[in-house]
Protein backbone atom coordinates (compact mmCIF):
# COMPACT_ATOMS: atom_id res chain seq x y z
CA UNK A 1 0.00 0.00 0.00
CA UNK A 2 1.31 3.29 -0.96
CA UNK A 3 2.03 6.09 1.47
CA UNK A 4 2.66 9.89 1.76
CA UNK A 5 5.89 10.75 2.92
CA UNK A 6 6.63 14.68 2.82
CA UNK A 7 4.23 15.27 0.19
CA UNK A 8 5.35 12.42 -1.84
CA UNK A 9 4.04 8.89 -2.68
CA UNK A 10 6.03 6.33 -1.30
CA UNK A 11 5.09 2.80 -3.18
CA UNK A 12 7.34 0.22 -1.02
CA UNK A 13 8.18 -2.64 -3.27
CA UNK A 14 8.33 -6.42 -1.64
CA UNK A 15 11.05 -8.17 -3.42
CA UNK A 16 13.82 -10.61 -1.62
CA UNK A 17 17.13 -8.98 -0.89
CA UNK A 18 19.26 -9.83 -4.05
CA UNK A 19 16.42 -11.72 -5.77
CA UNK A 20 15.45 -11.40 -9.77
CA UNK A 21 13.27 -8.20 -8.66
CA UNK A 22 15.84 -6.57 -6.47
CA UNK A 23 17.30 -3.10 -7.66
CA UNK A 24 21.54 -2.94 -8.14
CA UNK A 25 22.82 -0.35 -5.47
CA UNK A 26 24.18 1.80 -8.73
CA UNK A 27 21.96 1.92 -11.77
CA UNK A 28 24.23 1.47 -14.37
CA UNK A 29 22.54 2.44 -17.42
CA UNK A 30 25.54 2.60 -19.45
CA UNK A 31 26.74 -0.92 -20.70
CA UNK A 32 29.94 -1.75 -22.52
CA UNK A 33 27.61 -3.32 -25.18
CA UNK A 34 26.33 0.55 -25.74
CA UNK A 35 29.75 2.02 -26.13
CA UNK A 36 30.48 -0.96 -28.95
CA UNK A 37 27.23 0.41 -30.52
CA UNK A 38 28.20 3.49 -30.58
CA UNK A 39 31.81 2.90 -32.16
CA UNK A 40 30.67 0.62 -34.84
CA UNK A 41 26.91 2.04 -35.66
CA UNK A 42 26.78 3.86 -39.70
CA UNK A 43 26.46 7.47 -38.23
CA UNK A 44 29.42 9.66 -38.89
CA UNK A 45 32.46 9.80 -37.05
CA UNK A 46 31.82 13.00 -35.54
CA UNK A 47 28.31 12.55 -34.65
CA UNK A 48 29.89 9.18 -32.63
CA UNK A 49 32.51 11.03 -31.38
CA UNK A 50 30.69 13.28 -29.62
CA UNK A 51 28.04 10.80 -28.39
CA UNK A 52 31.28 9.17 -26.99
CA UNK A 53 32.13 11.84 -25.35
CA UNK A 54 28.57 12.11 -23.89
CA UNK A 55 29.22 8.92 -22.21
CA UNK A 56 32.20 9.84 -20.90
CA UNK A 57 31.21 12.89 -19.42
CA UNK A 58 28.29 10.96 -17.71
CA UNK A 59 30.42 8.02 -16.96
CA UNK A 60 33.27 10.77 -14.98
CA UNK A 61 30.16 12.43 -13.21
CA UNK A 62 28.82 9.09 -11.50
CA UNK A 63 32.44 7.78 -10.57
CA UNK A 64 32.56 10.12 -7.40
CA UNK A 65 29.58 7.56 -6.02
CA UNK A 66 31.37 4.67 -7.26
CA UNK A 67 33.49 3.06 -4.65
CA UNK A 68 33.61 0.18 -5.71
CA UNK A 69 35.86 1.09 -8.91
CA UNK A 70 32.79 -0.46 -11.31
CA UNK A 71 32.82 2.39 -13.54
CA UNK A 72 36.87 2.23 -14.38
CA UNK A 73 36.37 -0.42 -16.71
CA UNK A 74 33.80 1.26 -18.73
CA UNK A 75 35.61 4.56 -18.90
CA UNK A 76 38.69 2.75 -20.09
CA UNK A 77 36.43 1.47 -22.90
CA UNK A 78 34.77 4.52 -24.12
CA UNK A 79 38.37 6.25 -23.90
CA UNK A 80 39.48 3.64 -26.18
CA UNK A 81 36.78 4.03 -28.32
CA UNK A 82 37.37 7.80 -28.83
CA UNK A 83 41.09 7.18 -29.54
CA UNK A 84 39.99 4.97 -31.96
CA UNK A 85 37.72 7.30 -33.71
CA UNK A 86 40.65 9.91 -33.75
CA UNK A 87 42.83 8.08 -35.35
CA UNK A 88 43.45 8.46 -39.12
CA UNK A 89 43.72 6.07 -41.66
CA UNK A 90 46.74 7.03 -43.44
CA UNK A 91 48.37 4.94 -45.45
CA UNK A 92 46.58 2.01 -44.43
CA UNK A 93 43.31 3.69 -46.51
CA UNK A 94 44.61 3.01 -50.25
CA UNK A 95 43.55 0.53 -52.74
CA UNK A 96 46.51 -1.66 -52.01
CA UNK A 97 46.35 -1.54 -48.20
CA UNK A 98 42.77 -2.54 -48.27
CA UNK A 99 43.85 -5.30 -50.80
CA UNK A 100 41.81 -4.12 -53.37
CA UNK A 101 44.25 -3.26 -56.19
CA UNK A 102 43.04 -5.06 -59.24
CA UNK A 103 46.54 -6.16 -60.16
CA UNK A 104 46.89 -8.09 -56.87
CA UNK A 105 43.67 -9.78 -56.61
CA UNK A 106 43.51 -12.88 -58.53
CA UNK A 107 39.53 -13.21 -58.44
CA UNK A 108 39.69 -10.58 -60.86
CA UNK A 109 42.09 -12.01 -63.17
CA UNK A 110 41.54 -14.60 -65.61
CA UNK A 111 43.00 -18.15 -65.35
CA UNK A 112 45.39 -17.44 -68.52
CA UNK A 113 46.55 -13.83 -66.65
CA UNK A 114 47.75 -16.03 -63.90
CA UNK A 115 49.56 -18.20 -66.07
CA UNK A 116 51.37 -15.28 -68.21
CA UNK A 117 52.63 -13.87 -65.62
CA UNK A 118 55.19 -16.95 -64.39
Amino acid sequence: MATRKQDTVVDPVDVQIGGDADFDGIAQTITSDDIQAILISSEPIETRREQLQAVKAELQARKSADRGGEFDPLLDEVEGAIETLGQTAGETATRTGLAMDRENRSDLRSPEADVSRD
